[in-house]
């Protein structure tokens, strides 16, 4: 049996998902195991999961028939489901490492089929000094981190290169690449990376129209019924369906942002961004201009304000989740240092529970399953899978209140076996 690991937030499952199964079991056997590495409450945008992290299991074990569903799915520590690119492809490429049993990488890119792509995957990780010169040069004309990446990029690859950071996935799909080449330098030998081209866009959404589909029909069922059929496998869109009034969206979350990012000062802000890039004053700022803002449009009110062309929306999201979450920078400087300190399991089937048996004699992190297991471990010599437990536990907590849901059960779910 191949075991194939995958990189997900299945914020909502749907058919793209799907067709990525079918890719993985068409090429490497019908019987192939599939490991998911997803997100748990919060996402790689810094934006909350529109649904429970159980719920998005259940989906995903399921799948659309009775055997073409995840194997085993296991959730990515909040520290860097709600980061950067590259510790969001560190954290995941570590974790899908650490089982032991993952034989292969997949995920999908605009680019797959791209000559360059491991080229610029190293260079982007090396950053040799034509490199630097040219990303310094492209900075100082004023241009964007981004742009400057990007342009520095092809100047040093060629014209074959242009578009590669321009997508979302490519940059994602990079971002593995990197994590595999930084681990191997570290003396692991993490699983080699597949790439395919991105399913669906012939007739499916795009996943950020799906949830803006949820953002504006939340309250109505038949218009996401209407809306969502053609793109959701049937088990999952019963699952948001019957989750709907708990349908959580971005904007929840700004009374919360407000009133953690109010009571504290400029100072206290700059401790949580110290890069130096205004962050924290213009958030500082924005607070004193969103007085008698609506509670719903706060989120959207403080983004707008205190984005610009240096600090894009998810860098200024994922900045709004770390305060949210009392995320420090050391906490991030430990996070890349030493990567994820367990494996926690939400969810089996038949063939997940014999990876499980597989992983419990391979695996070179502790795997999780209750919360006996995290007390299990002492804080005084894991001082990391405490603090990134902490976050996780705090992290389902923000999210259950804001979709009006009850705070400390996280535990109480059990892991689910299907």
């Amino acid at each position: 049996m191949n075991v194939i690991g995958v990189v997900t937030e299945y914020n909502p499952f749907h058919l793209g998902h799907v067709r990525q199964l079918e890719w993985i079991r068409n090429k490497w056997g019908a019987d192939t195991a599939v490991i998911a590495v997803m997100s748990a409450s919060f996402t790689q945008r810094g934006e909350p999961a529109c649904l429970d992290m159980w719920t998005r299991c259940a989906g995903a074990l399921a799948g659309p028939g009775e055997s073409d569903g995840v194997d085993l799915v296991l959730a990515l520590p909040t520290i860097f489901s709600c980061a950067a690119a590259d510790d969001f492809a560190f954290g995941a490429v570590s974790s899908l490492t650490a089982t032991g049993v993952t034989e292969a990488l997949v995920c999908g890119a605009e680019s797959a089929d791209s000559p360059t792509f491991s080229q610029a995957a190293k260079l982007l990780y090396q950053e040799p000094l034509a490199f630097k010169t040219s990303l310094q040069q492209k900075l100082a004309e004023g241009q964007s981190y981004a742009a400057a990446q990007a342009q520095a990029l092809e100047a040093c690859l060629g014209p074959q290169a242009s578009g590669l950071l321009a997508a979302s996935n490519n940059i994602l799909a990079l971002a593995y690449e990197k994590a595999r080449l930084r681990l191997s330098d570290q003396g692991v030998n993490p699983p080699p990376l597949f790439r395919h081209e991105r399913f669906g866009e012939a007739y499916l959404p795009h996943a950020a129209s799906l949830r803006q589909i949820c953002r504006e029909s939340r309250q109505d069922r038949a218009q996401l019924l209407l809306q969502l059929s053609a793109c959701l496998p049937p088990r999952s869109l019963a699952s948001l369906l019957e989750q709907s009034a708990r349908l959580l969206l971005p904007q929840d979350l700004g009374p919360f942002l407000y009133i953690n990012a109010a009571a504290k000062s400029p100072a206290q802000l700059q401790e949580y961004f110290p890069e130096n890039d205004g962050l924290a004053q213009r958030l500082s700022d924005a607070l004193q201009h969103s007085a008698g803002t609506a509670p719903s449009d706060l989120w959207e009110t403080l983004c707008q304000t205190v984005m610009t062309r240096h600090l894009p929306r998810t860098r200024v999201q994922r900045a709004f989740i770390r305060l949210l979450l009392d995320i420090r920078p050391a906490d991030l400087q430990q996070a890349r240092a030493k990567g994820p300190a367990y494996l926690r399991v939400l969810g089996f089937n038949k063939k997940g529970r014999w990876l499980l048996k597989q992983m419990r004699q391979k695996s070179s992190l502790p795997i999780i399953n209750q919360r006996s297991d995290f007390e299990a471990y002492p804080a005084a010599a894991y001082p990391d899978l405490k603090r990134q437990a902490k976050l996780d536990l705090l992290a389902y907590d923000l999210q259950a209140l804001a979709a009006g849901a009850p705070a400390g059960n996280d535990f109480d779910k059990v892991v689910l076996i299907r």
